[in-house]
């Protein structure tokens, strides 16, 4: 295969290697409901051999693979179960520092009240994103419908606009949803900006591309909501 180092390199099945751009000794589950070991690092077709319990620590036995959207690594447990585990339910730790290289801290924004800790540990802004597309490619509508801001609804999902019916027959016609060079550009405690571009493939075999700027805010729990979007 030669040098792979700093490149994405195509494999069956829309699987790739990613050539070093990542790193990781171990990882430690962070799925607040547990997180599934599978036996292949595919979205679609990879089956359960186990589920860990948020906390797990999992050495990473080889190098990361993606499938869509989604990174996977090759893992064992202490009881010696080998699978693959989605990168966005885990920390990833490597032994020179012993820290978490998944996550970013957070700037708290001015004015934050005392008693709202600006170190909370939040999924990143850029994760959460591709997580919505990867739901919405795969047809989870009530799931990305509730991670959309109740304002965001009342602008772009109005009753009078179709509603939840609505939202649910724009993402239908669509056959997918590619996302572009993600990038975050503020990280708050109380507000996040994600640029994006992405690639829209209509049923009707139309395609188009828009860069985005998506604006979050906190949800109630350690996820983000999307509160508006704007095109660049």
């Amino acid at each position: 295969m030669g040098d792979v180092s700093g490149e994405v390199v195509p494999l069956l099945g829309g699987v790739h290697f990613w050539g070093g751009i990542l790193s990781a000794d171990y990882v430690v589950a962070d799925a607040p409901k547990g997180l599934e070991i599978l036996d292949k690092p595919e979205n679609y077709f990879g089956s359960t051999v186990a589920t860990v319990e948020p906390g797990t620590r999992m050495q990473v036995i080889g190098q990361e693979k993606v499938d869509g959207l989604t990174i996977f690594w090759p893992v064992r447990l202490s009881g010696g179960i080998e699978g693959w585990v989605a990168d966005n339910g885990v920390e990833r730790i490597n032994k020179w520092n012993s820290q978490s290289n998944s996550t970013l801290t957070p700037t708290p924004a001015a004015g934050t009240p005392s008693n709202t800790d600006p170190t909370i540990h939040r999924v990143r802004p850029d994760q959460f994103i591709q997580d919505y597309y990867t739901k919405i490619n795969n047809r989870q509508y009530e799931q990305t419908w509730a991670l959309l801001s109740s304002g965001f609804k009342d602008r772009n999902n109005s009753s009078a606009q179709g509603g939840y019916q609505g939202y649910v027959s724009y993402w239908n016609s669509m056959a997918s949803v590619q996302l572009i060079n993600p990038s975050i550009l503020t990280w708050e405690t109380n507000s996040a900006t994600v640029s994006i571009t992405l690639h829209f493939n209509y049923t009707s075999d139309k395609i188009e591309d828009h860069s985005i700027l998506f604006e979050l805010v906190p949800d109630n729990a350690d996820g983000w909501l999307i509160d508006a979007t704007s095109f660049k």
